[in-house]
């Protein structure tokens, strides 16, 4: 009885685990965007960027020409970024 208690444990285990990650933690929101403006979070598809999408950890932002977008994060700080860049956001740190 114990070997299928372990056995059906390991098997909801398995069943959560691609769920584990799949609901990352938001370290701020699109302010504004201009033109073009897009945002690759980890493991997911390029997107366009809108007022008020959030951006993640690790997330790749992209300008094209003639564009800009603007940036706001948990703290209250924000970030605007020009036309035709590429801004990975690796490490967010806030502090009181």
């Amino acid at each position: 009885m114990q070997k299928h208690y372990w056995f059906i444990c390991g098997l909801i285990g398995c069943m959560l685990l691609p769920f584990s990650n799949a609901v990352a933690e938001s370290i701020g929101k699109t302010q504004q965007a201009n033109n073009e403006a897009y945002g690759t979070p980890p493991d997911e598809a390029r997107r366009p960027l809108k007022k008020r999408d959030p951006v993640f950890q690790d997330e790749l932002i992209e300008t094209g020409a003639q564009s800009w977008v603007w940036l706001k994060f948990s703290g209250r700080s924000r970030l605007k970024i020009s036309a035709n860049t590429a801004l990975l956001l690796n490490e967010f740190v806030f502090d009181r």
